[in-house]
């Protein structure tokens, strides 16, 4: 029979197979029969949290022998490894703490990406490491996390255009944005658990695209503009220095002049290597600098590229999302999340060495 309880305005009920009603000011007496009423109750409460366990486990058990099949991104011989033995026991305990799908997949993810490295390596211990940190962070951490490592640590390499850039936001970014904090809160627990760091001089979103992409977003140039950044002893041969770098892939035509064919800067320094022209990057590079957009031009190409541009902008503004990198956990829990989440495939040794 279903029992029916109350109480008045300054009153606390509690059901425990009968009615016990406490009046706000307990004494001792009071107090002491409420604990009693609960530690009654613990016997069958273990016994029910014990067979939730216990599903967990063997869940969690059968997806770890699913992962290891695939001997590529797995090493069975980590089992007979103590130390790895260890890690599988804190990622079980994490995920049976809670019923989490996702938590689930990232955990097995650093559980494989652990059983590679058996040496006592950095990157063996930043994994042990995110084992035990991940399972206590929120999806709003990890959204954050993973907007941070998609944004500042990570890029398209081959992007030669908005629409290349925009596929790449669309996947990696796009899906964590309705989960990222409006506050501080979040930055502050990640920086206390070891994630990330505030670097002193933060950056604008238009300089990190401007960074990672400045090669999509430079205007072309002429002949003429090469001539006035060149020395005055190679004003002469600019012919054949133009030459040269397209022979180096380093430009392209764009109707009657030309134009960087890069992602970014670093790229002239990379494909004029070796070459005849390889004593003028400094010239190059300035003469880059000189015809990449403006901050204004360049955001319009955006967000005509990305519909959600502004909802990561207003973001970007108005916290430390800005002024966050990632440490050594950070990255390999935010590849640990766009890997399992978004299908990454960049390998975690490019970010930790």
């Amino acid at each position: 029979m279903k029992k029916r309880q109350t109480g008045g305005d300054n009153a606390t009920l509690i059901e425990a197979g009968r009615d016990v009603t406490i009046n706000n000011g307990l004494n001792s007496d009071q107090m002491r029969e409420v604990i009693e009423v609960i530690s009654s109750q613990i016997p069958q409460y273990a016994a029910i949290a014990r067979e939730i366990v216990d599903s967990r486990l063997v869940d969690f058990q059968e997806r770890i022998i699913e992962r290891f099949v695939d001997r590529d991104t797995a090493a069975t011989s980590a089992f007979a490894d103590p130390d790895f033995q260890y890690q599988l026991r804190i990622a079980q305990h994490a995920y049976a703490r809670t019923d989490d799908g996702d938590l689930q997949k990232m955990l097995i993810d650093l559980i494989a990406k652990r059983s590679l490295h058996g040496e006592r390596s950095r990157k063996c211990l930043t994994i042990n490491l995110a084992i035990a940190t991940i399972g206590d962070l929120t999806r709003e951490d990890l959204a954050l996390i993973s907007v941070c490592f998609a944004t500042k640590h990570a890029s398209l390499s081959v992007a030669r255009s908005t629409a290349e850039i925009s596929l790449y936001f669309n996947k990696f970014v796009n899906p964590f944005l309705s989960l990222l904090p409006k506050d501080e809160g979040s930055s502050m627990y990640l920086a206390s658990k070891g994630c990330v760091t505030f670097v002193p001089f933060p950056q604008n979103l238009i300089g990190v695209f401007k960074e990672f992409y400045g090669g999509v977003f430079s205007n072309s140039w002429s002949e003429a503009d090469l001539v006035n950044v060149l020395p005055d002893e190679q004003k002469e041969n600019v012919e054949s220095i133009l030459a040269d770098a397209q022979s180096a892939n380093l430009l392209n035509l764009d109707g009657e002049k030309f134009k960087f064919d890069i992602r970014y800067k670093p790229e002239i320094g990379t494909k004029i290597a070796g070459t005849s022209v390889s004593e003028l990057q400094p010239n190059l590079e300035s003469l880059y600098d000189s015809h990449l957009k403006s901050d204004g031009e360049i955001k319009e190409l955006l967000e005509n590229a990305i519909p959600q541009f502004s909802v990561l902008e207003g973001v970007w503004d108005k916290t430390s999302l800005s002024s966050l990198r990632l440490t050594y956990l950070g990255l390999a829990i935010g590849h640990s999340c766009l890997t399992e989440k978004v299908e990454f495939s960049g390998d975690l040794s490019i970010w930790i060495k």
